[in-house]
C-alpha cells in the first residue's frame, strides 16, 4: 500500500513474498555460481589410447602439466598399445578417443590432424647408413618394431620415389622387440638400423651414439575418434 507520504508500505503477506524472493533469488545465484564451477572445473575419466612413440613426445609432459594447472579433477586412464588395438579400442567404444601415426580407413573412424613428426633412418653404425642406392639399402640389417613397416615406406617413398620392387619383408633382420625403449638399446649397441620418430632417440642423437640418414621425413598424427559422437566437454577440452 502507498501512504500519504508516497512511500511504499509492505503488508504483511508482502513482506513475507519480498522475503521468499529474495532467498529464491540466493538460490539462483549459488545454483548458477555451481554450474559455472562444473563448466569451468570438469570432472571424471579422461580414456585414450596411443602408440609407444607418442608417449615419448614431449606433448604428453604438456598434457600432464595442464591438466594439473587447469583441470585437477579430471582422471587420465591411458592406455600405450599397437595401432590396429587404438582403432578397435574406439570402435568398440573402450576409449574415448585415440592418437595414430597413420591413416585408419575404417567405416565409423574421424581422423583429425594433430600434430607432425619427423621419421628417420637411424642407427649407431655409419656402415648402415652409408647406402646410395636401393640395391645398397637392401644389404643393410634392419631392427623390427611395431609400426616400423608403414614407417620405412613413407621414408622410401621420400628417398626412392621411383621404387616399387623393396618392400620392408625383402630386408635382413638384425632382430627386433616390441618395445622401443628395448629397439633404442639395440641400435645404440650397434645391432641395426631402423626408421622410427625422430623425438624417440633425440637424446641419442645429441650425445653422438645414434646417427641418422640425411635429413627427417614428416610425418602425419591423428586425433581419431568414433563419426557422429559427441564427446563429453572434459574429453573435448
Amino acid at each position: 500500500e502507498v501512504n500519504k507520504m508516497k512511500k511504499v508500505l509492505l503488508t504483511d503477506a508482502g513482506r513475507k513474498l519480498a522475503d521468499f524472493a529474495e532467498r529464491f533469488g540466493d538460490g539462483v545465484d549459488a545454483l548458477a555460481a555451481e554450474l559455472r564451477k562444473e563448466e569451468t572445473l570438469p570432472e571424471g575419466p579422461v580414456r585414450y589410447a596411443m602408440p609407444e612413440s607418442c608417449l615419448m613426445t614431449p606433448h604428453f609432459p604438456m598434457l600432464l602439466a595442464r591438466r594439473k594447472k587447469h583441470f585437477p579433477g579430471l582422471r587420465l586412464e591411458v592406455t600405450v598399445t599397437t595401432f590396429e588395438e587404438i582403432c578397435r579400442a574406439v570402435l568398440e567404444h573402450r576409449v574415448d578417443f585415440g592418437f595414430i601415426t597413420r591413416p585408419a580407413r575404417l567405416p565409423g573412424l574421424k581422423l583429425t590432424p594433430y600434430c607432425r613428426e619427423e621419421i628417420v633412418l637411424a642407427s649407431a653404425d655409419p656402415r648402415h647408413l652409408a647406402f646410395s642406392s636401393v640395391r645398397e639399402l637392401a644389404q643393410v640389417p634392419f631392427l623390427d618394431h611395431d609400426g616400423a613397416e608403414i614407417l620405412f615406406a613413407h621414408w622410401k617413398r621420400h628417398y626412392f620415389p621411383g621404387n616399387r620392387t623393396l618392400h620392408w619383408h625383402d630386408l635382413p633382420r638384425a632382430g627386433g622387440m616390441n618395445r622401443l625403449p628395448g629397439v633404442i638399446r639395440m641400435l645404440e649397441a650397434g645391432v641395426g638400423a631402423t626408421v622410427l620418430s625422430r623425438h624417440c632417440i633425440a637424446r641419442e642423437i645429441a650425445s653422438g651414439k645414434i646417427r641418422v640418414y640425411r635429413e627427417g621425413v614428416v610425418n602425419q598424427i591423428y586425433l581419431a575418434w568414433l563419426k557422429d559422437s559427441h564427446l563429453p566437454r572434459r574429453v573435448s577440452l
